[in-house]
């Protein structure tokens, strides 16, 4: 159990400000929150094997098939500035 003073150090470590009303509430909720935490760890989980989800997940992967492409010529055939078959764009990072 944590007390007003330990939860408004933590604020404090947080760099959050609370107001008195704000620190008892916290104090209050954490509290519930820690015994919650007690009284899952009273639980007997030795047969239950660990989870990653709630509900069994799996990948759903299609076959890779090869299909045809279009030419490079037509990928930038719409493109605003084209050189070498690329689309141009204004630089953005500095090289400096």
């Amino acid at each position: 159990m944590l007390d007003k003073k330990e939860i408004d150090e933590l604020a404090h470590l947080s760099r959050l400000i609370l107001t008195d009303e704000e620190s008892e509430k916290m104090t209050e909720q954490i509290n519930k929150l820690l015994n919650n935490f007690a009284d899952l760890q009273k639980l007997d989980t030795t047969d239950v094997p660990p989870t990653s989800h709630a509900v069994p997940t799996y990948n759903v992967f299609r076959e890779d098939t090869v299909k045809p492409s279009l030419k490079p010529e037509e990928v930038v055939a719409n493109g605003p500035k084209v050189t070498e078959n690329c689309f141009v764009v204004p630089r953005i990072v500095d090289t400096d």
